[in-house]
């Protein structure tokens, strides 16, 4: 069950672009619901910022 959990939320923060608050939408749970899912399951996501 983990396993499959953790493979919808991976899917919808891919399909998302990495926007966490847009995956909780296509996910139906709330960000802090999503965030709590992550933490529990060992879903980290990095982000980084360029500057030109």
């Amino acid at each position: 069950m983990a396993e499959a959990d953790r493979m919808r939320i991976v899917k919808a923060i891919r399909g998302a672009d990495g926007d966490l608050l847009l995956a909780a939408e296509l996910l139906g749970v709330t960000y802090a619901v999503l965030r709590k899912r992550m933490a529990e399951i060992g879903i980290r996501v990095k982000t980084s910022i360029e500057i030109e």
